[in-house]
Parts: structure tokens; C-alpha cells; sequence
């Protein structure tokens, strides 16, 4: 009964596969590291790699402080405005993404933040 209902799933290879995980992963977390993308997908070095190159034409590369960041789409015009964005302190762009979170925010302002006041 539950084969008239539910059809069998389209089976697909490992290297077909591991470009589809990465092309979502950046596509909606993007920019992000390969070691975010392994973090995140649990995948090993070489998987993530040979990921990142099947998707070549499909990802933007910018290096940030010696980084390169993954993204699909193109990069946002600079601006001279000053900017702030208001995030809560464990959203997963603060917690998941970043294993140096001095990328995301500066070190020198934790404090500030709620996260930095958890202590008192």
C-alpha cells in the first residue's frame, strides 16, 4: 500500500549529489568558507572540494583577510553609508558559520553585545 502511495525515490550517484548539497548550502548560507560548508555538511575535505570545483562557473569566490568566501550570486556594491545590523546573539550566522567570529563582528565590541553580558 505505502508503494501505491509513496513512489520509490530516484536514486542518484555520490557525484551527483555532493554538488547539489554544496549548491544549497551556498545558496542560501553563502558567503561561506569550505571549512563552514565541511562543518555544515559533514562532509570530508576532498568531497567538499570536488564540490566547490563542479560548481566553478556557479560560484563567486571573494577573499576576505587571507579567507576565501563561496557565494552564489553577485556581490552587493560597496557602500560609504555606516551600516549596523541587528542580529540576536546565537543566531546561526553568529554561532554556525564562523569558527574565528572576528570575521562577523569585532572582538574589541563583545562586550557590548548581549552575548557579552551574559556573564554579569
Amino acid at each position: 500500500m505505502f508503494e501505491k502511495i509513496v513512489p520509490a525515490a530516484v536514486q542518484i550517484s555520490k557525484e551527483e549529489t555532493i554538488p547539489k548539497l554544496a549548491f544549497t548550502y551556498f545558496n542560501s548560507r553563502g558567503p561561506a568558507t569550505i571549512k563552514d560548508f565541511i562543518w555544515w555538511s559533514g562532509l570530508n575535505s576532498a568531497d567538499a572540494k570536488s564540490a566547490i570545483a563542479a560548481l566553478d562557473k556557479t560560484l563567486t569566490r571573494a577573499t576576505v583577510n587571507g579567507l576565501d568566501f563561496f557565494y552564489i550570486g553577485s556581490a552587493a556594491k560597496p557602500s560609504n553609508k555606516l551600516t549596523s545590523v541587528l542580529l540576536p546573539p546565537f543566531d546561526e550566522y553568529m554561532v554556525g558559520y564562523f569558527k574565528g567570529r572576528d570575521i562577523v563582528f569585532s572582538v574589541n565590541n563583545v562586550d557590548k553585545s548581549v552575548a557579552g553580558n551574559l556573564n554579569q
